[in-house]
């Protein structure tokens, strides 16, 4: 399991825990968000979503890089001028490891994860 097919459990995941899904892998010039949410009427997630087979050499969360979330507040910027209807709205920037194991999926979710 890769990819995709971990943002969707991802996204099913968040969506069970009452987020609304407002887009998925949203790209500009300045690089991608995996999942964007909405919680409540006024506040938008931006939401990174990392996979790891094992959870051997740290957590999915630690490969966030300083460059990776720079870009993420780019195209995060981007999203919102291009959406006026999210002006308003406070944003956040989160983090959901997935670790596969034989019980199934190991999620991590971190809120406010940087800034």
């Amino acid at each position: 399991m890769i990819g995709r097919r971990a943002e969707r459990l991802a996204a099913k995941h968040l969506l069970s825990r009452g987020l609304k899904l407002t887009a998925e892998n949203y790209s500009c010039k300045f690089g991608e968000i995996d999942l964007i949410m909405e919680e409540g009427a006024s506040q938008l997630i931006f939401i990174e979503v990392r996979y790891r087979s094992k959870d051997r050499y740290g957590s999915p969360v630690e490969t966030i890089t300083q460059l990776k979330q720079a870009r993420i507040r780019r195209t995060a910027a981007h999203f919102l001028l291009s959406h006026s209807e999210y002006q308003t709205f406070t944003c956040r920037f989160d983090v959901i490891g997935l670790i596969e194991n034989p019980q199934g999926h190991q999620f991590q979710w971190i809120q406010a994860a940087f800034y």
